[in-house]
């Protein structure tokens, strides 16, 4: 088994939503944080990928230590979210086509 991967998704909308629905079938991810400035689109997304927080703060997640991957589902406009002090240099970019993953996580139970 390799190593879990802490994953968090920033923007909940549509895309979002998406990614969020597909998260908790690809193997050895685990969802950390779901980050939306809307709180109540965090949260609906969050159940959809079994996330273990939601917030609102970009810097609550980039602050978490275990984060090891970030899906960036946000306006063209907007995906440069990370505050400049976050060393971009230290991330590993990973891959998964997340529209070819199933089958979608079962309902919570």
């Amino acid at each position: 088994m390799q190593k879990e991967i802490v994953a968090a998704l920033m923007g909940a909308g549509r895309a979002g939503r998406e990614h969020a629905a597909n998260l908790c079938s690809v193997p050895d991810v685990r969802v950390g944080f779901i980050c939306d400035p809307m709180l109540d689109l965090a949260r609906a997304a969050g159940k959809l990928a079994r996330a273990e927080k939601v917030t609102d703060s970009v810097d609550e997640v980039f602050e978490r230590k275990d984060i090891e991957a970030v899906i960036i589902s946000t306006p063209a406009g907007s995906h440069a979210l990370a505050p400049s002090r976050y060393s971009y240099s230290e991330w590993r970019i990973i891959g998964a086509n997340l529209h070819q993953t199933t089958p979608r996580c079962p309902p919570h139970a």
